[in-house]
């Protein structure tokens, strides 16, 4: 309201000085501009001030009408009701009275809204994939689509739909993966890997001469475990090769744990390079650098 009000208040300011007809004139000239570039509640305005000099003029009024549907048409797009605004700017452009420049900017709001719906099928085609992965029990692809998905934009009112399908379908994904959680934990538990000797153990910030320094990570013989958010990366094998170190762990294990989310766009094992110096251990992953015991 204090939007329209303001724009109001400038179209009158533009106005005033001017003669009455040269005032409506310049005040319908204007509206038709402000169309043309699309700023249909500045058009309103400069219409309303035409229309308070000249209340009974035709052509005026049926303008007024199609920038209020453009407007109309323009308010379902931001809304994500996709099929109403289609509906509002077809009816604009199938108009006969409507103007050549009024017709041309519906046109325009139709090609918006095709491209919208272009948008629309393909994000539903990349749900589609993971509701029949989910149906056919691949729990692993289902975990690799989703990820995909969770890298596209669902933001976007026109994707409300949609978002609500993903999270539900991740709800459905989470379940499966803790039923088959709780049928791997009634059989024999199998043997996992051992991290290296040199890695295990509590890795700082700082060396150990900096009295303020703040734990990164630990790692233990069989898992990585960030202090930052918790969480715990169980490490199903690893390569070395000479001071570098590939890390590879559970992402299907991790997934039941906090969720196919947490695994985030694009999930890697870990990388590190450990380096010593006389009294230090230091470990580099990407670009943190961390500091430990030599063993």
């Amino acid at each position: 309201m204090m939007k329209k009000t303001i724009i109001f208040l400038f179209c009158l300011l533009f106005l005033t000085g001017c003669g009455e007809n040269q005032a409506f004139d310049r005040g319908f000239s204007k509206g038709i501009t402000a169309t043309t570039k699309g700023q249909y509640e500045q058009a309103l305005a400069y219409f309303s001030l035409a229309e308070s000099l000249n209340p009974g003029d035709k052509e005026l009024s049926q303008y007024q009408e199609q920038v209020e549907q453009l407007q109309h048409s323009t308010e379902e797009i931001a809304k994500g009701k996709l099929s109403a605004a289609k509906k509002i700017a077809d009816q604009v452009v199938r108009n006969e009275k409507s103007s050549r420049i009024i017709k041309q900017k519906g046109s325009e709001l139709l090609a918006e809204v095709a491209d919208l719906e272009k948008q629309v099928d393909q994000v539903n085609d990349q749900i589609n994939q993971l509701q029949e992965l989910l149906t056919s029990g691949k729990r692993n692809e289902a975990t690799e689509q989703l990820v995909k998905i969770q890298k596209l934009d669902l933001t976007p009112a026109y994707l409300a739909d949609e978002q609500t399908r993903v999270q539900q379908l991740t709800i459905q994904l989470v379940e499966q993966q803790a039923e088959k959680s709780e049928a791997v934990n009634d059989k024999p538990a199998v043997t996992t890997v051992k991290i290296p000797q040199e890695l295990q153990q509590i890795w700082y910030d700082a060396p150990a001469d900096d009295a303020q320094r703040q734990p990164i990570m630990e790692i233990t013989e069989t898992t990585v475990h960030f202090y930052y958010n918790d969480r715990f990366y169980a490490i199903r094998s690893f390569q070395q090769r000479m001071d570098e170190y590939i890390l590879n762990w559970d992402m299907n294990l991790f997934a039941e744990r906090y969720g196919p989310q947490a695994l985030g766009n694009d999930p890697l094992p870990f990388q590190f390079f450990l380096t010593k110096d006389t009294h230090t251990a230091i470990l580099q992953m990407g670009e943190t650098t961390m500091y430990g015991e030599i063993k």
